[in-house]
């Protein structure tokens, strides 16, 4: 498997992203009412989208002129709010609208599923090695945290990997006294999180006697 996910020329991957990226905007125009608002008030034609140069033309939006300009129904596939199964909240910006919120639908988090197990299998080599996984996003509404706990544990089920999933959140007192009572019994632990929030995780169980090679 590993071989065969080597030997894909990287110009075939290219071709295929480029082709998903322009599929991804014709549909994002055809089926949510903000999106084509947005490129009619910024001068682009929602017709236009036939190449990559096309796509690269896009207007830039943020959540500005976007997510805080319209509705967070008219920003939804049409009729898809009935369907979403969880609200979760974007990072902490406030243009005086109250959250920000990202609809989660059963459909599209089968692809983070399988993007999370890929990173474990070949990374990783969770497949082989007994592992902890300690996830030290924040939890609650913030997206990455509840959902890659969630999804780690998913992939779990049923023994396909050899993995165990403990969600203490950016609490280093929490962390480290997991990775002290616990970690022993793994052949490896993966801290999963926030760049810089982990160099001071791992910084601070180094000073508590952890030694995380």
């Amino acid at each position: 498997k590993r071989l065969g996910l080597r030997i894909i020329p990287s110009e075939f991957l290219e071709k295929v992203g480029q082709l998903v990226a322009i599929g991804t905007a014709r549909a994002t125009i055809k089926k949510v009412p903000a999106y084509k608002d947005f490129l009619l008030e910024n001068n682009f034609s929602i017709k236009k989208i036939r190449s990559l140069s096309d796509f690269r033309k896009l207007p830039i939006m943020d959540k500005k002129n976007y997510f805080a300009k319209y509705s967070f129904e008219r920003t939804l596939i049409e009729k898809s709010i009935y369907e979403c199964y969880g609200w979760e909240q974007s990072s902490n910006y406030d243009l005086g609208s109250g959250l920000m919120l990202w609809p989660r639908f059963h459909k599209y988090e089968k692809r983070c599923v399988s993007n999370l197990d890929f990173m474990f299998r070949y990374l990783f080599g969770c497949e082989k090695k007994k592992t902890l996984v300690i996830i030290t996003f924040v939890l609650g509404l913030w997206a990455a945290g509840e959902r890659i706990s969630r999804f780690s544990k998913k992939i779990s089920e049923g023994g396909r990997l050899e993995i165990t999933t403990a969600s203490p959140g950016p609490v280093r007192s929490y962390i480290t006294d997991l990775a002290k009572k616990i970690g022993k019994n793994y052949d490896q632990i993966l801290l999963i999180g926030n760049p810089y929030f982990l160099r001071r995780a791992i910084e601070y169980g180094e000073k508590e006697g952890i030694n995380w090679h």
